[in-house]
């Protein structure tokens, strides 16, 4: 199940961001994020426990995904589909053109998940990330046109 993050959300979406990020969207950011407009979290849920969550960031008619992570011990289980599948949903009833996203070269699960979502791969941005150095490829979803 996914939905809306809450303040109450915060706590867990930060620990998850450290636990799977080298450089982590902070408590600060996330509830900076939570209250302006152009951001959208999501969280997915496995009953009542935080199982993971996806920011994105809305603006000029497209969607930009700026985190998507799913707890170690949720991971394979769904979680990060049903994240996807509800960015895609909201972006569509925002009448959202296409989303983007940046991923690692050497995360090869969260590509393929992307891959398996009708995602693209548009370019390869050398030296996109720190911590370490690595190149991101930037994947694209584009949306049906509304008739």
């Amino acid at each position: 199940m996914t939905e809306k993050a809450t303040d109450a959300d915060i706590k867990n979406i930060a620990e998850n961001e450290k636990s799977s990020f080298s450089i982590p969207l902070s408590e600060k950011e996330l509830y900076e994020m939570l209250r302006n407009p152009l951001y959208r979290i999501i969280t997915a849920k496995d009953g009542d426990e935080y199982a993971g969550h996806a920011v994105f960031l809305i603006t000029g008619g497209v969607a930009e995904i700026v985190s998507v992570a799913v707890s170690e011990d949720k991971r394979n289980h769904g979680f990060g589909q049903a994240l996807i599948e509800k960015i895609k949903s909201i972006s569509e009833e925002e009448s959202i053109s296409e989303i983007l996203l940046e991923v690692r070269v050497s995360n090869t699960a969260a590509i393929s998940l992307y891959e398996n979502q009708g995602f693209e791969t548009i370019a390869k941005r050398p030296h996109f990330y720190e911590k370490p150095d690595e190149d991101a490829y930037t994947m694209k979803y584009e949306l049906e046109k509304p008739e």
